[in-house]
């Protein structure tokens, strides 16, 4: 992941074909679980205002006269796609998530007290 990462810490896109190497799945599953995304996003939104669906790119590259299809996304579409995989490295990662989630958490109520409890 550490490629994908370090994408993601300079603000850089992140392509489908990097996930599904680093993840070891292949790039048709990643590709199926970002159209299942995109649908859904679309159901949820409406036709009339598609905006989530701009947090992924749709790319194509041409290759020994074939056309390929991926896609690039933020960090926001990153985020959501790797919450929908399973399986040992995309486990890892979701920890990984997590655990900086909650270490920022951490460093915020340290600077200002959360009371969850509040209304």
């Amino acid at each position: 992941m550490g490629k994908i990462i370090k994408s993601i810490e300079q603000g850089k896109m992140i392509d489908s074909r990097d996930i599904a190497e680093e993840i070891k799945t292949p790039h048709a599953r990643v590709l199926a679980k970002i159209n299942k995304l995109r649908k859904e996003l679309k159901e949820i939104d409406g036709e009339e205002n598609n905006q989530r669906l701009e947090i992924f790119k749709k790319r194509t590259r041409k290759y020994r006269g074939r056309t390929f299809h991926y896609f690039e996304m933020n960090k926001p579409a990153f985020t959501l796609l790797m919450m929908t995989f399973s399986g040992k490295k995309a486990l890892e990662w979701q920890n990984a998530f997590l655990d900086s989630f909650f270490e920022m958490e951490k460093k915020l109520s340290e600077k200002m007290p959360l009371n969850w409890n509040e209304e």
